[in-house]
């Protein structure tokens, strides 16, 4: 072989293994560096540390937070039931300790040494300031089944929230969620608002220390699915507009809130406006069980604003309409807001199938009516037919102007419905013995009186309450009576506004010894603690004394509790729905 072709051949297998070596690079595995192409959505697993990771790393961050069991303090040991064995094992322990100590000495700088802290953990600097997921699980988990997530100090941005929003609700333990100094904004608090309703077992919900310039936070509470009932907002800076999106979500007079137990607004900005609002929210509502609006800008009114709320208030016009669409649809169930179908599909044939017959009728039997019946003609009475047409014409008419009615109600324009008009439970007790009929009831529960057995009391809607007419308005003569504690602590009412809490407090006292025994108590803690009035007035002591008499922690007296020393004074006020 020549020279020239093995110099040929070496250039022939040089070039294949240049060629074969841009194959291998050009191969699958660019396919997957791609950066154009767009990854698959992750579904996550319930594994908090597991998604959260992987969420992050989706999300190119840069550093992530790492996810680390929440520390508690030092606690008691349990006990455990000694043995003899246990109790050897532990002599044993105790005298080679003694022998360790006997072996050191009692050299002061040895034992320094040898001490390990056992209640904290020592860490390098700038360790304690990085961002961090603190959880608490159940023991022996792993962080596989977390119960509690608690994010401190470190700003929360619209990138780790959608992570959040991700990861939280698949884990299906959950139950509390605590944002503490996470710096929230508009977008940040509607996402939050959004997942916290996907979460099938939160029950606690605490944001602190992050103020909203919207202060939307009534995104928390609503929603169907919403679980939360305790709702912590301490030091949000939270103003009167919050506090009205609050009491809006709390109630109005068709929807009310149905899961919300607790709420606590303590360390902001609220005054007597904004507890209008929330008292506006309670007049419907009868969940919410406790409230505190302690170091907040509360004076007189917004006392009176909540005793009026827990004693009798004046129904508004809105509340009067609804009350109106309620007794509507349960004293004719089977309207329920639409109307009637028309008689001519159901009752009578149509014109064109019912003329027919008739004229055969009327050639056969003539007007002796042979075969279409005595004294007719074409199979209907003469005096029949004109009545039906009559009764049509009077039923569309009636119809055609009851739906008008309530259309009008239903765009809140007013209509020319009567005044409302005092119910008067004697006469309408009288009229029903008489006629031997009783007023029927829809699924809402509706009735006239407070309660037919006084022995047994059943929880209905505000509007279905028992009303007063009184100078042309209608009053409820049974307040909020759900809510049990309110903290006052820290605010600017004076002698007045306590007074008027005393006032609701007394009427609901008189209102519960007269009625069914299992009814609700009414308010049973209220502090005033830091106010203007003093503690050693006469107010600030009655108002005590009625606490310490509902304490139910109280044991029970021998003596008669059925009556109180303070419902001689209740029984003073002037008018039946005790205002003065």
């Amino acid at each position: 072989m020549s020279f020239a072709s093995i110099g040929a051949l070496r250039k022939f297998k040089m070039g294949r293994r240049q060629a074969d070596k841009g194959k291998d690079k050009g191969g699958g595995d660019n396919k997957d560096d791609d950066p154009s192409k767009t990854p698959e959505p992750y579904n996550c697993t319930g594994n908090l540390e597991v998604d959260f990771t992987e969420l992050c790393r989706r999300a190119n961050m840069t550093e992530i937070p790492a996810i680390v069991t929440r520390p508690k303090p030092p606690g008691l040991q349990p006990v455990v039931e000694t043995t003899k064995a246990a109790e050897a094992s532990a002599a044993a322990a105790a005298a080679s300790v003694a022998v360790d100590e006997v072996d050191t000495g009692s050299s002061g700088e040895n034992l320094a040494e040898a001490f390990v802290p056992t209640t904290y953990i020592m860490r390098p600097n700038y360790d304690y300031m990085r961002p961090v997921v603190q959880v608490d699980v159940d023991p022996g988990d792993k962080k596989a089944s977390v119960k509690e997530v608690y994010v401190r100090n470190w700003k929360i941005d619209l990138t780790m929230m959608e992570i959040f929003r991700q990861a939280l609700p698949a884990v299906e333990k959950l139950h509390m969620l605590t944002l503490c100094n996470v710096g929230l904004n508009d977008a940040t608090l509607e996402i939050l608002g959004n997942f916290v309703q996907e979460c099938a077992n939160l029950k606690t919900l605490v944001v602190e220390g992050s103020p909203v310039k919207g202060e939307e936070w009534h995104r928390l509470i609503v929603g169907e699915s919403n679980k939360v009932w305790n709702l912590s907002l301490r030091n949000n800076r939270i103003t009167d507009l919050g506090a009205r999106y609050l009491g809006y979500a709390l109630g109005t007079p068709r929807h009310q809130n149905q899961t919300l137990v607790k709420l606590n607004l303590a360390f902001n900005n609220i005054t007597g406006e904004g507890v209008k609002d929330l008292a506006a929210g309670l007049r419907m509502n009868r969940c919410l069980l406790v409230l505190d609006l302690s170091s907040n800008k509360i004076g007189d009114d917004g006392a009176r604003h909540l005793a009026d709320v827990m004693s009798t208030f004046k129904l508004t016009h809105e509340e009067v309409v609804e009350r109106r669409v309620r007794m509507r649809d349960q004293l004719s169930p089977d309207r329920s807001g639409k109307s009637p179908p028309s008689s001519r599909k159901t009752d009578r044939p149509t014109s064109k199938g019912a003329g027919v017959p008739d004229k055969k009728a009327a050639a056969t039997g003539g007007k002796g009516g042979a075969a279409g019946g005595t004294g007719s003609k074409g199979g209907k009475s003469g005096k029949d037919a004109p009545a039906d047409k009559k009764d049509d014409k009077k039923q569309a008419k009636t119809t055609t102007a009851q739906d008008a009615a309530n259309a009008n109600t239903a765009r809140g324009k007013k209509t020319s419905n009567p005044p409302p008009v005092q119910v008067d439970t004697k006469s309408t007790a009288s009229k029903q013995q008489r006629t031997g009929k009783t007023t029927p009831k829809g699924t809402r529960g509706f009735s006239h009186g407070e309660n037919e057995n006084p022995e047994n009391y059943e929880q209905k809607h505000p509007l279905d309450e028992e009303v007063i007419y009184e100078d042309g308005d209608l009053w409820v003569k049974i307040g909020n009576r759900s809510i049990i504690s309110i903290n006052l602590n820290r605010n600017s009412i004076t002698e007045k506004g306590a007074y008027e809490l005393l006032r609701a407090m007394k009427y609901q006292t008189r209102v519960h010894n007269q009625g069914p025994k299992n009814a609700p108590i009414g308010l049973m803690r209220i502090t005033l603690a830091g106010n203007e009035v003093s503690p050693k007035s006469e107010t600030y002591q009655s108002i005590m004394q009625l606490c310490a008499e509902k304490d139910p922690l109280k044991p029970p007296s021998s003596a008669n509790n059925s009556r109180t020393p303070n419902d001689d004074d209740a029984q003073s006020m002037v008018g039946s729905t005790g205002r003065k």
